[in-house]
């Protein structure tokens, strides 16, 4: 017969805190409850039958919480000293008789009501072709080594783009020193210029005609 673990996985929000609904249900204590609402998800039923772990779910989803029933799954031994990947609770977290809405309680008690449940954990359906239709396809996908090639891409243009602009940079820099000689009046283009003018006229040619090549070759590459 299979056996299922009844899991708490969140309480929706709204109304009573969760310690609050838990303690009216169940009747447990305070520490109990908050230590619950704030481990979670965890489990509160361990390997019961599926119409118990329905009846159990259909209590605690009365109160709000988001329930899930799982295959039950027992302890497996780890290789070393350490604790098992799984370890079974020492007691149920919710266990026993505890209020009057006792899903686990004795059919045989006519004062405590159970709660049926025809199909607790209904086959979830096989998928079809609409449930599939976003997934990504091989033929969807970018070749290999594409997406390396539109980095490299990416990265020429954005130094093609610097480049651009350090070589008109240097062209106006060059620019700008021939034209402050010239309107000092000690630019060799006007003729009278000293040792001095012509190193000044010699480093503006200096900066045009490397800024020039720069861009030249920029531009062809």
């Amino acid at each position: 017969m299979s056996s299922f673990d009844v899991w708490v996985i969140r309480f929706s929000p709204g109304g009573a805190p969760p310690s609050e609904r838990l303690k009216n249900a169940f009747g447990i204590d305070d520490a109990s409850a908050r230590s619950l609402e704030q481990n979670l998800p965890r489990v509160v039923k361990h390997g019961v039958p599926a119409k118990e772990a329905g009846e159990m779910r259909k209590v605690l989803e009365s109160i709000g919480a988001v329930v899930e029933c799982r295959p039950a799954r027992d302890p497996k031994p780890s290789a070393g000293p350490g604790p098992a990947v799984f370890q079974r609770p020492a007691e149920d977290l919710l266990p026993g008789r505890m209020s009057a809405i006792d899903p686990f309680a004795p059919a045989a008690r006519p004062d405590v009501p159970r709660i049926s449940v025809d199909d607790p954990v209904a086959p979830r359906p096989p998928a079809t072709k609409s449930d599939v239709s976003g997934v990504l396809r091989p033929s969807s996908l970018p070749p290999p080594g594409s997406v390396d090639q539109l980095i490299r891409a990416k990265s020429r243009d954005q130094q093609r783009r610097v480049f651009l602009k350090q070589a008109v940079g240097t062209i106006l820099a060059g620019v700008a020193i021939l034209a402050i000689g010239w309107f000092m009046g000690t630019s060799v283009l006007r003729g009278d210029a000293g040792w001095v003018g012509i190193a000044f006229d010699g480093v503006g040619i200096y900066f045009l005609g490397v800024g020039v090549w720069d861009l030249f070759t920029t531009l062809r590459s």
